[in-house]
């Protein structure tokens, strides 16, 4: 379980999660990872680059996959993929 969020710093949590993101399939790199700590709350932007050969439906379950990824570390965080 990871660290709760007053224990690690945003870069900490940044790193941790571009690891993961990136570990995706179907994700060739990010582009942009911002996370911003709110009280308890994470709010995670993600920039992602994906084949452009994905149909929509394929792109938007990489959009999920990644939102899962992060929410399976912090279940209260906001995910903008």
């Amino acid at each position: 379980m990871p660290l709760p969020l007053v224990e690690r710093s945003k870069e900490e949590i940044a790193k941790a999660l571009r690891k993961k993101v990136e570990a995706i399939k179907r994700v060739r790199g990010i582009r942009h990872l911002d996370v911003r700590i709110s009280g308890k709350r994470l709010d995670v932007d993600v920039h992602a680059f994906l084949d452009n050969d994905l149909t929509s439906e394929d792109t938007h379950g990489v959009a999920l996959d990644i939102e899962r990824v992060v929410r399976n570390e912090y279940p209260n965080a906001r995910v903008s993929v």
